[in-house]
């Protein structure tokens, strides 16, 4: 390399754009800064490349770096397109696709310029041209190029458009600012006339990065500094000065250094009186704010400032400010007139207040009503059913049963309202004792389980084997909520089942659970606009099913009630024709229950034998399955007596049968009847299921040897099969399936 002079105010523009990029870097956040950095870093790759262009002795060099130079100068209009579109508040603009948009452009043409001998789209031919002492490529100019100028000749003017729009349209304050970038755009244009109208004296130097290196020092001054002197009068005008806060501005060491026209207003004071006075002086007779006003972190009180009128309640803060480099400048503090916000918190609270009494008082008198109400109900009651055990005519019996069936509603109705005015009043207190969680399940099933037969329906319950045999609660109130959903599910439904499903999840602590219960029916469903009012008190799903079904609607608010006491929510999935499905969730932790009866799940008289499940229901079949596996009993499940008639036919040798009574074009009674006409099927013992009574004798005649009620327990269930295989102990295991599997 040679040294040239011309190289030094190049090296000099490259430091400077460097020097005032890292200063936008500080001041990121400001906007416009980072495409202002941007720019700055283009121009500075340009003029130190150029640099380096002038210094090289050979054209090799120089070519080098004349096309490393080209990175900057294609970056440059694109950088000054962001910038603009910045600073005049279409930031938004530059989404990631436009970006990628604009910089397409760049992209090709350096790539173009390293590959132009091949092409010559950029420079179709060069050449070595001395100016005295200096040596210099010169180029002659390709279709590429021409495009290049073009494009960037757009972005520039796109931008200064920008930026003079803004100037014309910006208020008298914020005028100045664009001016000076205004001012530094024209730098660039007024470099690009002279040098391409002959008119600078150098003609082998290009001058726009001198011109653009001028462009940032000016463009940076007005963004960053100018802004200072500009901006902040305005804000502190059309902000601090308008506020209907006071607001007093205090120096490190404590002197009230501003003051707003709220805050005189407030103290009483004028400008002079305040402002350059240390905080004791200033603020004399008022000390909690000298208290306030010397503490260095942040501080809130509460006082009464007594103007000409009346008096009136603030609230102080008092906030450190700190500058960029977290050191403490001084304090702000602020008045907010709180008077009214006090005077509505004061007036709520009287509300609420009373609100409370009147609703404990009406609480209070339910709960008497309740308790009054229910003594000569009682009496009602016992005397009814003592009158229906006597001697009665049919007439007389009609009468009386519906006294019966009439208190007992009014009874339920009794109990709910008792029920409600207790928790409202928060006098129902939870139990915390262990239970079994099983059997508080089937209790409830029990409860609803003849209402359920009465109307030809099943009841299916299903408990993941990963729920805690064993909980701490309130087993009472848990089956409440059962039987209500229960009841509800059997009350709305006219054919079909109703299902109980229990899952759990463990939480963080080990011992604690989420239990989810799900309550099914396939029922008439619930209307979408009805469903968000279900829980409400005295509110059911509409007119038409409080005059079909009866009720008050206090069981589901009720329901919401317990088990948000229980730490869970309740919530409904329904669909209109197809049913619904109330879950709920409850938080409760494992117990271990002190006599824990061990059933003998595993018994080697059930081990290996293989049992036949008949049943439509498939979540009935799915069940039944489960338990069985979990006794190491094989099965085989149908989904119509048609299909099991065929394997009996077909001789496949079973040790018993799970026989549904209720089934589609043929029921599980004549089942029994073709199967004993069969070899197969002569000797096989046969347990009926079934989800109504009055068929115990029919199953007998049949040579049933056990009867079970839906929804069938596992502890009945087994004590079914071990009765109807004790015969079989002795005998070999029968089957085609002996290896462990299950078939469906």
């Amino acid at each position: 390399m040679a040294f040239t002079p011309f190289a030094v105010p190049l090296f000099i523009a490259a430091a400077l754009t460097t020097a005032l990029a890292f200063s936008a870097w500080r001041r990121r956040d400001a906007a416009a800064a980072r495409p202002f950095m941007a720019l700055m870093l283009a121009v500075a790759w340009w003029s130190l490349t150029y640099a380096l262009e002038f210094l090289s002795v050979s054209p090799e060099q120089k070519m080098i770096w004349a096309k490393a130079s080209y990175v900057g100068i294609t970056l440059t209009p694109v950088s000054w397109l962001a910038l603009a579109l910045q600073y005049t508040g279409r930031g938004h603009w530059l989404r990631p696709r436009t970006l990628a948009l604009l910089f397409i452009e760049p992209v090709v043409v350096v790539l173009l310029v390293w590959t132009t001998e091949r092409h010559g789209l950029i420079w179709s031919r060069t050449w070595w041209v001395t100016y005295g002492a200096i040596n210099a490529l010169s180029h002659s100019y390709g279709l590429g190029f021409w495009i290049h100028a073009a494009y960037a000749y757009i972005l520039l003017v796109a931008g200064t458009f920008l930026i003079a729009r803004a100037f014309v349209r910006a208020p008298r304050f914020y005028r100045g600012q664009a001016a000076t970038l205004l001012l530094g755009a024209s730098f660039p244009w007024i470099a690009n006339i002279l040098y391409l109208g002959g008119f600078f004296p150098w003609p082998f130097l290009d001058p726009t990065p001198f011109a653009f290196t001028l462009a940032g020092l000016v463009i940076g001054w007005g963004l960053f500094r100018f802004r200072l002197l500009d901006v902040t009068p305005v804000a502190h005008a059309a902000i601090i000065r308008n506020m209907e806060d006071g607001v007093v501005v205090l120096d490190r060491g404590g002197h009230v250094v501003d003051v707003n026209p709220a805050a005189l207003r407030l103290l009483g004071k004028t400008a002079s009186d305040l402002i350059g006075r240390p905080c004791p002086d200033a603020f004399a007779g008022h000390p909690q704010l000298v208290r306030l006003c010397e503490s260095p972190a942040e501080r809130f009180a509460e006082t009464t400032f007594e103007t000409t009128d009346d008096k009136r309640l603030y609230s102080l803060r008092v906030s450190p400010l700190y500058d960029r480099k977290a050191r403490l400048r001084g304090r702000l503090l602020v008045f907010h007139d709180i008077t009214a916000l006090k005077e509505t918190e004061r007036v709520l609270k009287e509300a609420k207040i009373a609100a409370e009494t009147a609703n404990r008082a009406k609480s209070e008198f339910l709960a008497t009503m309740s308790h009054e109400l229910r003594t000569p109900l009682n009496a009602i009651i016992g005397m009814t059913s003592l009158l229906l055990d006597g001697p009665l005519n049919e007439e007389q019996r009609e009468y009386a049963e519906t006294i019966r069936i009439s208190a007992d509603a009014l009874l339920a109705l009794i109990n709910d309202i008792l029920d409600l005015s207790k928790i409202e009043a928060g006098k129902m207190e939870l139990e915390a004792q262990p239970f079994d969680l099983r059997r508080c399940v089937e209790s409830a099933l029990d409860l609803v389980s003849p209402k359920a037969a009465e109307k030809g329906l099943e009841l299916i319950y299903d408990m993941d084997a990963d729920v805690p045999a064993a909980i701490f609660g309130d087993a009472t109130r848990l089956r409440q909520v059962l039987v209500n959903l229960l009841y509800n599910g059997v009350k709305f439904t006219e054919q079909g089942e109703v299902s109980v499903f229990v899952e759990a999840q463990p939480l963080d602590d080990d011992d604690l659970y989420e239990l989810h219960f799900a309550v099914r029916d396939t029922g008439m469903g619930i209307a979408p606009d009805q469903i968000d009012h279900i829980f409400e008190a005295f509110g059911q799903a509409d007119e038409f099913m409080t005059r079909r079904h009866g009720g008050a609607g206090l069981g589901l608010t009720i329901c919401k009630r317990l088990v948000e006491m229980m730490g869970g929510r309740i919530w409904v999935e329904s669909e209109m024709g197809k049913g619904s499905t109330f879950h709920f969730t409850i938080r409760a932790r494992r117990a271990e229950l002190a006599e824990q009866p061990v059933e003998p799940l595993a018994q080697p008289q059930l081990e290996g034998r293989y049992v036949l499940i008949v049943d439509d229901n498939a979540t009935n079949r799915r069940i039944l399955a489960r338990q069985l596996q979990s006794w190491g009993v094989l099965h085989r499940s149908a989904a119509s007596a048609a299909q099991a008639l065929a394997w009996i036919q077909e001789g496949e040798l079973f040790d018993a049968a799970l026989l549904d009574l209720h089934m589609p074009r043929m029921d599980g009674l004549s089942l029994a009847k073709e199967m004993r006409k069969l070899p197969a099927g002569r000797d096989l013992p046969l347990i009926l299921l079934t989800s109504v009574t009055g068929y115990a004798g029919k199953a007998e005649k049949l040579g049933f040897a056990a009867y079970l009620t839906k929804p069938v327990k596992p502890a009945q269930l087994l004590e079914a099969l071990k009765k109807a295989l004790h015969a079989l102990n002795s005998r070999p295991l029968h089957g085609r399936f002996h290896h462990g599997h299950d078939h469906e």
